[in-house]
């Protein structure tokens, strides 16, 4: 089984920029080429996180406010509950959480130290982001 607190983190990591490219209609951070696998993992996640509940709430949040780093947080904790009761569910996300980092979504990884989300960026440590750069280790530069 997948552990749900990695898959959770994948799976909101890819939602959040496709429900800001949903509510703003402009933005890069989920290619064109992926969308339709990232509207399946939305799709999945909505009919999971119905609306009345505690996790639909979460999920609301993030719709209404996909920028929001403590709404993308609730929802990562209340869809991490959904995969551990449900290992059926639990691999639903996953392969669609696959799906999507295959049709050119960012790859995410994640680990006990924190999520790594990026296109063609090395990060190492705890508390790390961005965009086209390295940290940590040897850089082009430092070889």
């Amino acid at each position: 089984m997948v552990e749900p607190v990695s898959l959770a983190a994948a799976a909101v990591a890819l939602l959040a920029p496709y429900l800001k490219r949903l509510a703003e209609r402009t933005a890069d951070e989920v290619a064109d080429a992926a969308l339709p696998a990232v509207k399946r993992l939305y799709q999945a996640v909505k009919q999971r996180l119905r609306p009345g509940t505690e996790a639909g709430r979460q999920l609301e949040r993030v719709e209404q406010q996909p920028g929001s780093e403590a709404g993308r947080q609730a929802l990562h904790t209340a869809l991490a509950v959904e995969i551990a009761r449900d290992p059926g569910f639990a691999d639903e996300l996953a392969s669609l959480v696959e799906e999507a980092e295959l049709a050119g979504a960012p790859r995410v990884l994640a680990s006990d130290s924190g999520v790594v989300a990026g296109r063609d960026v090395r990060q190492q440590g705890t508390y790390v982001a961005g965009r086209d750069m390295t940290i940590g280790g040897p850089g082009p530069d430092r070889q």
